[in-house]
């Protein structure tokens, strides 16, 4: 697998969420849970093995859902008002979800 600048930011950008979740309200099981299914859906995207590059699209396309399902919970049950790190996890995510549509490899 070839790491193409959309992947390198993928992968930043999923380990910087991931840890923003997990860190968050330390030891919330919801938001622990959405860091590590951040964590497990990008190893599943990027790690060589066989099964996983024949899905690559059903994964690429899952992680897409999944960050959106997120920022829908986000608004549904988030902070009112919104708090400045939840607007700058969210941002990250919606330009997370603009590299996983564009890395069409």
């Amino acid at each position: 697998m070839k790491f193409t600048p959309y992947k390198v930011a993928i992968l930043v950008l999923t380990v910087i969420i991931a840890l923003i979740h997990i860190s968050l309200l330390f030891p919330h099981l919801v938001y622990i849970l959405n860091g590590i299914g951040y964590l497990v859906l990008l190893l599943a995207y990027l790690t060589p093995v066989s099964f996983f590059i024949e899905n690559h699209s059903l994964i690429r396309k899952t992680m897409i859902g999944y960050t959106w399902l997120t920022i829908v919970a986000w608004i549904a049950i988030g902070s009112n008002p919104p708090t400045l790190l939840g607007l700058i996890t969210t941002i990250m995510e919606i330009i997370l979800s603009v590299c996983l549509l564009s890395d069409r490899e």
